[in-house]
């Protein structure tokens, strides 16, 4: 007889993982999207341009501001009021 417990575990473990992977493949659409911009003359991009941009490769809303701050909240962007830069 198996432990359903482990198995339970497992699924879970799986699910955490699969999540994990989509939220970094959208991050890396994110940053792609950002990176094919182009910037003013102090290497900044408007946040909404980003938004606009991002909600036509098929983000929400909601996704791109989630996706914002954890670029903002990791270092990998750095915000300038309504801009955004590397």
């Amino acid at each position: 007889m198996t432990n359903f417990g482990s198995i339970t575990d497992i699924q879970k473990n799986m699910a955490m993982r699969i999540q994990r992977d989509m939220n970094m493949d959208r991050t890396i659409d994110m940053l792609t999207i950002i990176q094919g911009m182009v910037t003013d003359k102090f290497g900044r991009i408007d946040k909404e341009s980003i938004a606009i941009e991002a909600q036509f490769q098929g983000f929400t809303e909601e996704e791109t501001e989630q996706v914002l701050k954890t670029l903002i909240r990791n270092g990998t962007l750095k915000e300038e009021g309504i801009f955004v830069k590397f």
